[in-house]
């Protein structure tokens, strides 16, 4: 399955037709997309569902490095429908090279089958070595 990575920094659309309930939307953002090796990295998230989607799944977050190998999953705690995931990066830390990193969200539980379908939202951040 060939993999395609798009940055979405504001709004992309969430529907889970074998679930049979409505558009859901993830926003996801960040103060920038390019960071040095050692600064902390925060993506902020907001959530809204419609009137027919099942309330209460979580959200999942699954972080990639530059081979697409997953280096960090989590499932942030949402409060009134917003959640921020931040990594730190540099020497001990889960991002210890530079390069294209990319963060998948989904409503619900993370399924391969979902990437690069509108049931997941992805945003991706550039690490460089640079003081």
């Amino acid at each position: 399955m060939k993999t395609q990575f798009i940055t979405i920094c504001l709004l992309a659309s969430i529907s889970f037709p074998l679930l049979a309930f409505g558009q859901s939307i993830i926003t996801l953002g960040m103060s920038s997309q390019n960071y040095n090796l050692g600064q902390p990295v925060m993506v902020q998230g907001m959530i809204s569902l419609g009137p027919n989607d099942p309330k209460g799944l979580p959200i999942s977050i699954e972080l990639y490095d530059p081979n697409g190998i997953v280096v960090d999953a989590k499932t942030p705690t949402v409060t009134d429908n917003s959640f921020t995931y931040t990594v730190s990066t540099g020497e001990g830390t889960k991002i210890t090279g530079n390069g294209k990193f990319t963060i998948i969200a989904y409503y619900g539980n993370p399924n391969p089958m979902l990437l690069n379908t509108p049931q997941s939202t992805r945003i991706t951040f550039t690490i460089s070595n640079a003081q």
